[in-house]
């Protein structure tokens, strides 16, 4: 987030972010919009239900046209075919050039960062090429 307060033309950001409790929240440059999810706030919600709220709450249909998706994905028949092995680490790049005009990534436990992307894809209609999920862990589990 650094890197896009240096930018002259600052891209539109919006970063959501989920974090154990409410004292793990960071001052961070303001050149994106910042949503904390402290799970403290509400206990009886799992890892990365808050997450997957939040990103609900996000109205991305204009985006999606303008990158020739299709809202309701499942649908129109394009659902993701990412056949995850659930003990393999993700690792799922975008494949897109700089001129994008929208971009997803996500950077989470491996469960949730499936279920993110899968959301954007499948029910969001999101062409994957504009998706990088990444999985860097996995809860209850030592080294990932």
């Amino acid at each position: 987030l650094e890197t896009l307060d240096d930018l002259p033309l600052k891209p539109k950001v919006e970063a959501l972010f989920e974090v154990p409790r409410r004292d793990d929240v960071q001052p961070l440059p303001q050149a994106a919009k910042l949503r904390w999810l402290a799970r403290d706030a509400e206990p009886a919600c799992q890892h990365g239900e808050l997450l997957m709220r939040a990103l609900r709450d996000i109205d991305l249909q204009q985006e999606i046209v303008a990158l020739g998706g299709f809202p309701s994905a499942v649908a129109n028949g394009s659902e993701d075919a990412l056949n995850q092995d659930e003990d393999a680490p993700l690792w799922d790049p975008a494949t897109l050039d700089d001129s994008a005009p929208f971009y997803a990534w996500i950077a989470a436990e491996t469960k949730v960062a499936m279920k993110l992307r899968r959301y954007l894809v499948n029910e969001c209609g999101l062409p994957k090429q504009y998706v990088t999920s990444m999985g860097y862990w996995r809860l209850g589990k030592a080294n990932g």
